[in-house]
Order: C-alpha cells, then sequence, then structure tokens
C-alpha cells in the first residue's frame, strides 16, 4: 500500500506545470562555472582512522557539466587513492553518467563479533585489509532540475583480509583469504527541495534496492531495501531544521549456510596455529554465530561511522533491520555568492555553517524487536559549502564515548 502511495506522489509531482517546477530551486541545478581546489586536507571516519588526504577537485571542466576529484592518502591509517568522475551528461541534463574508484593499500576496520543493540562495544575484531579496491560506475536519468531521478549503479569490490587482531591490536590469524563481490543497486529519488545541493526548504524521498549479484556458495542470497525521508524546514533568512527518518529492510531469497561447524571451517583460521588458542576459538565462536544469523536473517545497512549514529565506529551496529531518525539544526554564519580565486581556491563560496544535531536508531534480527533497544547520538558541526562540496568537520557524544568525523559530504545522504 506504502508503494502505491508513493507511485501516486511521483506521478502528481511530474504532472504539474513545468513552470511550477522550477519555481522549486533557489539556484540553477546544472551550471558550468568552472572552479578548482588543490590542498591537503584532514580526514578521519569514526571506527577506521584518520589522516592527511592530498585533494584535487576539479569542478566544471572543459566548459561541461563534469566535475574530476581525485584524492591520495600517502600517510596514515588508510592508504591508497580515489578518483571519481561525476556529472557526465550523456544527454544533456537528462541522462548522466558517474564513475568511482578506489584503492586502498591499507585500511583497518571494526566487525562486532555479536550483532544487535546489546553486544559489547569491546567484544570486536579489527579487520586488516590491503590491495583493496572498488569499482562503480551509475547511470542517472534526471527530470526537472533533478526534482526525479532514477538511477541504476554497479559496485564490484576485491580485498585481500591480510589479518585479523584482537581489541588489544594482538594477532588472530594472518593471511584469511581474499573477499570479491559485485553488487547493483536500483533507485528512485523525489526531491522537492529548493537545492539539491544545500536545500532549506521542502522534503526530500529516497529509495533504493541493493542487491548482491554474484553470490558465493554458502552466502546468503537478499535484497536490501532502503528508505531514506529527509524534511528542510527553513528557519529565519537563510538557515535550517532538518529532520530525517530511514529504514532499511534485509529480505532474504535465500539463505546461507547455517551448520556452525561449517561456518567455522570457511573461515579457514586454524587456532592450533595461534599463539594464544583459546582467545583465538572464542572469537572464532562468535564470528560464526554472527555470520549464521547474517546467513539465516540477511543484513540490512548498519548504524554508526559516517552519516547515522555518529558517535559509534563504522558498522557498530548490524541486523536485518535498521531504522534511524535524527534532527539537525544548520545555522548558516553566511550567505553569500562571493566569487575567489587564490593560490590553490577558485569557485563560489556559498556558506559557512554550523549545525547541532541529535540522532536515534536501533536494528534488530525481527521485524517485531525493532526499536524495542535503541542508542543515541548528539554533537556539533562545522561545514563549508562551496559551489559543489560540502566539508565538514564535528564531534558527536554518546553513552560510548564520542567520535570525530572529518569528511566531504552531508549526513544522513546515500552515498554510492
Amino acid at each position: 500500500m506504502k508503494v502505491l502511495q508513493y507511485v501516486w506522489i511521483i506521478f502528481a509531482v511530474l504532472s504539474l506545470p513545468m513552470e511550477g517546477q522550477a519555481q522549486l530551486r533557489r539556484n540553477p541545478q546544472f551550471n558550468k562555472d568552472p572552479g578548482y581546489f588543490i590542498a591537503p586536507i584532514p580526514f578521519n571516519a569514526p571506527g577506521i582512522g584518520g589522516g592527511i588526504a592530498i585533494a584535487g577537485v576539479f569542478a566544471n571542466v572543459f566548459d561541461s557539466y563534469t566535475d574530476i576529484a581525485g584524492f591520495v592518502l600517502p600517510s596514515g591509517d588508510v592508504q591508497g587513492a580515489v578518483v571519481t568522475v561525476s556529472d557526465v551528461h550523456l544527454i544533456e541534463q537528462t541522462l548522466i553518467f558517474d564513475l568511482f574508484y578506489q584503492n586502498a593499500s591499507k585500511i583497518t576496520f571494526r566487525v562486532n563479533n555479536i550483532r544487535g543493540m546489546d553486544s559489547d562495544p569491546d567484544d570486536f575484531t579489527l579487520v586488516e585489509l590491503d590491495d583493496q579496491r572498488q569499482l562503480g560506475v551509475r547511470l542517472n536519468l534526471s527530470f526537472f532540475e533533478r526534482v526525479f531521478e532514477i538511477s541504476g549503479i554497479l559496485l564490484q569490490e576485491e580485498g585481500n583480509i591480510k589479518r585479523l587482531r584482537d581489541p588489544e591490536g594482538e594477532i588472530i590469524a594472518d593471511a584469511v583469504g581474499e573477499e570479491t563481490s559485485l553488487n547493483g543497486r536500483l533507485g528512485i529519488l523525489l526531491d522537492l527541495t529548493d537545492d539539491a545541493l544545500d536545500p532549506r526548504v521542502g522534503i526530500r524521498f529516497d529509495a533504493r534496492a541493493l542487491r548482491t549479484m554474484e553470490v558465493e556458495a554458502g552466502e546468503v542470497d537478499q535484497i536490501d531495501f532502503n528508505y531514506n525521508t529527509t524534511l528542510y524546514l527553513p528557519i529565519g533568512e537563510s538557515s535550517t531544521w532538518v529532520f530525517n527518518y530511514f529504514r532499511s529492510d534485509a529480505s532474504v531469497i535465500q539463505q546461507g549456510e547455517t551448520d556452525l561447524d561449517q561456518i567455522k571451517a570457511d573461515l579457514g583460521t586454524d587456532c592450533s596455529l595461534e599463539d594464544d588458542p583459546t582467545s583465538c576459538e572464542e572469537t572464532l565462536e562468535e564470528l560464526a554465530e554472527s555470520t549464521q544469523n547474517g546467513n539465516r536473517f540477511g543484513s540490512a545497512t548498519s548504524l554508526g561511522g559516517l552519516a547515522r549514529l555518529r558517535s559509534y565506529p563504522f558498522g557498530r551496529f548490524v541486523g536485518a533491520h535498521s531504522a534511524f531518525w535524527g534532527t539537525e539544526f544548520r545555522w548558516n554564519l553566511t550567505d553569500e555568492q562571493t566569487p575567489f580565486d587564490i593560490l590553490f581556491m577558485k569557485g563560489i563560496r556559498t556558506a559557512f555553517q554550523l549545525a547541532f544535531f541529535y540522532e536515534e536508531g536501533s536494528v534488530s534480527e525481527k521485524i517485531g524487536d525493532l526499536g524495542n533497544e535503541r542508542r543515541s547520538s548528539a554533537g556539533v558541526g562545522f561545514r563549508l559549502v562551496t559551489s559543489g562540496i560540502v566539508y565538514r568537520v564535528e564531534v558527536a557524544g554518546g553513552d560510548e564515548g564520542t567520535e570525530t568525523t572529518v569528511i566531504v559530504g552531508y549526513p544522513w545522504e546515500t552515498l554510492l
């Protein structure tokens, strides 16, 4: 029934006169004003780490809509490079192509050994990857100044699991194996706001279905349905009060391996060869049970990290279902259209922004248990909003401590 309601809303919007559509936007959604940014910038991702990235961003190159961005991470907790080519217009302002490539020679992230909300924050495994590669392509069909869009994404991921460590950094296992995946995503976006990059009034609804295209033997075959709704209320002349609700549900098509002994064997860790076999066995047992639950119920989009529940590490809470809501007051300290052209930066400065936010989220294996246990985050952030980039620095606190995020892009947005 909800799907029919959303379809009705979409067709109602598309049936409006074109003049009414254009009046939604306070700025043109497509422009060819050139700009660039070349400088070292700090970054930090909760649960992953930080460092200094050498960033180069070139907007609207060669008198086109196309943006090219590159980030080189020579040192720090994450090392590698990222390249994006976005807004390549195959059909002007209608059919748009994006490309994303990442190669990480060093990256470590946390995986909680137990799923759900009541897992111990200190009960996790550090997973070290090397030679981790992602290649993503997206086709976007866009109408009416980005009011309505249909997108399709293919994302190829490959990486070597170099070793597993316990929370103290002691090695649990070496040379665990290689992971590969091919994921497909289909989505629709209905954006009734005044600006796609920096909205201040209106509502935005985004729905996406994600599926792994190549499911190996023993893995769960599932579709992850994500729904993201954001409401923007204007405060004063240029500030905004934002409300967001996000829901993710895994729908299992075919369960993966659920036999614990077989899962342990598939993990490929021989604890008898480790320095602390007992600790290794305990960790292996927890990882196997977590994998069993994932293979049985599926895995929805996790909470924690860059976008949702920002006081927790990346992927802190995992389950078959997840729900999140948040509110954020974005206080624009300036609202200028001031051209600038200095040694390392050229473009249009649009706003310096302070943000104050509060968030709550929940995950569960069964849909009836969703919301019974919740975690929250609250914090403050600073943003620089330019003609093509939102650069944010923020600190969030919760019942497991504080985390600092330094990254590009607004929270709560759907990422490639």
